[in-house]
């Protein structure tokens, strides 16, 4: 029986072999994001109310980021024959009831750890709940862009790890195009100089491959940056203010008009927002609850602009 001749391996299937990858996605760096990115959508609002806890102040963005059912009440508690009505509070719960046009009219509250004796169901007019019927999951977003910005970090240390790395290769010319797909591949990649015995001894030395590390550097600092501007605007809030540092003349009104919140802040996330405000000053009149951006608008800066030239 004839022996099998083996087939000898190419010099690209040996790289594909032995040379692991470097593209991909960073589980730590993405989990870094993740955490940064959450906490920054869950501050981007701020709320007060009258006699409304720090925390429960706090819980309504983080409702709204987690896309939860949650409602404003006064829990109330069975003591022995007495009910007791403890101060408003922002509370997750379920929908037990609806009316007309799916309105909720009894819901159940959800608690960690609730009280002993605490009275679960409310009716309508025992509650406000945040109607929401967006599509959009905040959470989403979130992991979206944490997984764009983790795989941009891999990126960046795959490139800051071939810097500095003065190698230099000993070979004739028929291994200069092979040794040139190798050091393409790997990590460490930056190839300084080869050195080719045939050739004149005043020019044995010549630059062989050139990354442009720092170039990349840069370009992908600067995409960091638009993702996050990007990620901003989908939460409803306007980081852009080009217009606003631009060399050329532009009047106020210019600006205001150029920027997205002038143009779909009222459009986002916000229309929910500010019917929970009214329910709840409706229901609550002494509490008078209101939001406002972390972040100020043009408007706002114009604003404060003509109070301090008025005094």
């Amino acid at each position: 029986m004839a022996e099998t001749t083996k087939k000898p391996m190419s010099f690209d299937e040996a790289c594909e072999l032995n040379i692991q990858g470097f593209t991909g996605l960073s589980p730590v760096n993405s989990t870094m994001w993740f955490a940064l990115l959450t906490d920054l959508a869950e501050s981007l609002f701020t709320w007060e109310g009258n006699g409304l806890d720090f925390y429960d102040r706090l819980l309504i963005e983080r409702f709204i980021n987690q896309k939860k059912v949650f409602c404003m009440v006064r829990p109330k508690y069975r003591v022995e024959n007495a009910i007791v009505t403890g101060k408003l509070r922002i509370v997750n719960c379920i929908p037990v009831d609806y009316g007309q046009r799916n309105i909720v009219t009894r819901v159940r509250l959800v608690m960690e750890r609730p009280k002993q004796n605490l009275i679960e169901e409310y009716d309508y007019n025992e509650f406000v709940l945040f109607d929401n019927f967006s599509l959009t999951h905040p959470q989403a977003l979130i992991q979206k862009y944490s997984q764009i910005l983790g795989k941009l970090d891999a990126l960046y240390d795959q490139n800051v790890d071939k810097l500095g790395v003065p190698i230099i290769a000993l070979c004739n010319k028929t291994m200069k195009n092979e040794l040139l797909n190798l050091f393409k591949r790997t990590k460490l990649n930056a190839l300084f100089s080869l050195v080719t015995p045939d050739r004149d001894r005043s020019k044995t030395t010549e630059l062989f491959y050139d990354p442009k590390i720092d170039f990349l550097l840069d370009k992908i600092n600067t995409e960091r940056q638009a993702i996050m501007k990007e990620f901003l605007q989908e939460l409803g809030v306007n980081p852009n203010d080009e217009v606003g540092q631009s060399t050329h003349y532009v009047n106020t009104t210019a600006i205001k008009e150029s920027s997205l919140i002038a143009k779909y802040f009222s459009a986002s996330m916000n229309k929910y927002r500010d019917n929970f405000c009214d329910k709840c000053n409706e229901r609550f009149q002494e509490l008078n609850l209101n939001y406002y951006t972390t972040v100020k608008t043009y408007q706002e800066e114009d604003v404060n602009n003509d109070q301090n030239t008025e005094i």
